[in-house]
């Protein structure tokens, strides 16, 4: 499953158009009719990798999964 945003600065994504590209990949696809946050993954990354707080910018169970499972930090153990 993909779920897809609206970014600003950037055209708006159409399903039609990468089901052309991708047949089949439609079923699979949610777009999500949200806001504009302007945040990248990268900023959310640098954050985490940084120790400074990220739960303005996503939801309780995407941190805790990211500090579950220690992802980001600038020293990560495998």
């Amino acid at each position: 499953e993909i779920v897809a945003l609206p970014r600003p600065g950037w055209e708006s994504f159409r399903v039609e158009d990468l089901e052309e590209a991708i047949p089949g990949i439609s079923s699979k696809v949610t777009l999500l009719d949200r806001p504009y946050m302007d945040v990248t993954a990268t900023a959310i990354r640098s954050r985490v990798a940084h120790g400074q707080v990220i739960s303005d910018l996503v939801p309780a169970p995407v941190e805790e999964y990211i500090s579950l499972h220690s992802l980001y930090a600038k020293t990560r153990s495998i």
